[in-house]
């Protein structure tokens, strides 16, 4: 599934952070390995990967990174074989 949203620098996510307080709905995913690095906020642009909660320690998904156009872009793709009922 590709996480998609608008693409901004660091320093539009760290003003966004500020309006949005530490009660609002945060949708930020960053680019680690494209430089500048980059950050896609899937708040208003964003489709329903942005709804997947992520696993801390044994995580079966992972980030893929490619460019199309000299757009980059994300999908989710599993690592480990799903089961039924196990959280993503």
């Amino acid at each position: 599934m590709e996480y998609t949203g608008e693409v901004i620098s660091q320093a539009e996510k760290n003003s966004r952070l500020r309006d949005i307080g530490p009660d609002g709905d945060v949708y930020f995913q960053e680019f680690y390995d494209y430089p500048p690095q980059s950050v896609i906020d899937s708040q208003l642009q964003g489709n329903p990967a942005r709804f997947i909660n992520h696993i801390c320690g044994e995580a079966n998904l992972k980030f893929a990174t490619w460019w199309t156009e000299g757009v980059p872009r994300l999908s989710l793709i599993h690592i480990s074989e799903p089961t039924r009922r196990t959280p993503i």
